[in-house]
């Protein structure tokens, strides 16, 4: 096999593109049907990789049929040419393709994939097909890989970022078939495209509403320069300015992993307290793991929750992530309906591929006030 170069500087990660020049020589047939590929011991050698990289390249492979496995043989290049013969015949259905990031099991794309595939398998024709990237580049890889098989796109993401963004307008110009999108991240986009997104606008102006009427006139939005839900900071600002008051929308710096959101929201609070001779007295935080940060800071100030601090988190975090739910944490929350989410987007891309021509929807699902200890 001739040489492989990968590039380890470059954020596509190492087993992607692995996958990718394999992929492309398949394609291109330069590996035959049912040529062997070398040993997991030899192949890492010789691309000084890990056995770890190595298997998660080959199981994208398999996943996509491009290899097959022998127990106690080896791993050999699959007969593409079986495939889009099987698809002509009928035999398998439509395949759906589920677009969505790589995250943990009980992250927001995950459940409201999960809940797609739910609404998806009510129909015995329709085959579901997870797609997961881990950067706009190796998203539109992935659809280029498999656009081959697909009847449609459900769309699903939880950051707002350009690139998406214009992974999505690519998606929409250059597909012949339906899609629908179960996602908050581009809220106001006047694609072509059905949508389905969670109500946090709605969500945030009643838990401002409820803290008006207890008297508040501090209350702040504790959020991040990548703030992935903005229709939960324009719910808030809406509240405030319809009461006559100026929105306190605190910024903490851009971050990448949810333990830094915590950390950095920790650190932001106590700042704040420190500082101000009139403190906030309620708190609305852009998510869960944002509020766990106010809620520890809190506690370190002595701060009683919640005669005197109002503290409320988003997205009912808590009850997806088994961490969170053994810490049995008192931070009320505002819960978002991922699985109906994802459910209800499914469902207009059944209804997409039965009548093309239909009208765009665009549907909201309600979010529920999750009372617990900081707030009254």
């Amino acid at each position: 096999m001739k040489s492989i170069i990968l590039e380890r500087d470059r954020e596509y990660p190492i087993y992607l593109q692995l996958a990718d020049h394999l992929r492309e020589r398949i394609n291109r047939g330069d590996l035959s049907p049912n040529t062997p590929l070398p040993t997991e011991a030899d192949f890492s050698r010789r691309l000084k990789i890990t056995h770890v990289t190595l298997r998660k390249a080959l199981k994208e492979l398999q996943q996509e049929g491009y290899i097959y496995k022998i127990r106690g043989k080896g791993t050999f290049v699959a007969d593409r040419k079986v495939i889009p013969d099987i698809l002509e015949a009928g035999h398998i259905g439509k395949f759906i393709g589920l677009a969505a990031p790589e995250s943990s099991e009980d992250g927001f794309c995950n459940i409201a994939v999960n809940g797609a595939i739910e609404a998806l398998s009510s129909d015995p024709d329709i085959r579901p097909m997870r797609m997961i990237s881990h950067s706009p580049a190796s998203e539109r890889a992935c659809l280029k890989r498999n656009i081959h098989l697909l009847s449609g796109i459900l769309y699903t993401h939880q950051r707002n970022a350009p690139e998406y963004y214009d992974n999505l307008k690519y998606y929409i110009s250059h597909t012949k078939f339906p899609m629908a999108m179960a996602s908050n991240a581009f809220p106001h986009h006047n694609l072509s495209i059905d949508t389905v997104l969670s109500d946090d606008a709605a969500g945030s102006r009643k838990i401002v509403k409820k803290f008006l009427s207890r008297g508040h006139r501090k209350i702040i939005f504790l959020t991040s320069e990548f703030n992935g839900s903005s229709l939960r900071q324009e719910g808030y600002e809406t509240a405030m300015r319809a009461a006559g008051l100026t929105p306190q929308v605190k910024v903490m710096p851009k971050i990448t992993a949810g333990n830094q959101q915590t950390l950095l929201a920790y650190n932001c609070i106590l700042e704040l307290f420190k500082k101000r001779k009139h403190p906030p007295t309620a708190i609305l935080c852009l998510n869960d793991v944002t509020a766990i940060g106010a809620y520890q800071a809190l506690r370190k100030l002595d701060i009683k929750l919640p005669e005197q601090v109002e503290l409320i988190g988003y997205g009912d975090m808590f009850a997806h992530t088994p961490a969170l739910r053994t810490l049995d944490l008192p931070i009320s929350t505002i819960r978002v309906d991922y699985a109906e989410v994802g459910r209800r987007a499914a469902k207009l891309l059944l209804k997409r591929l039965d009548t093309p021509d239909r009208p765009i929807e665009r549907i909201l699902v309600p979010t529920e006030y999750i009372k617990k200890e900081t707030t009254r």
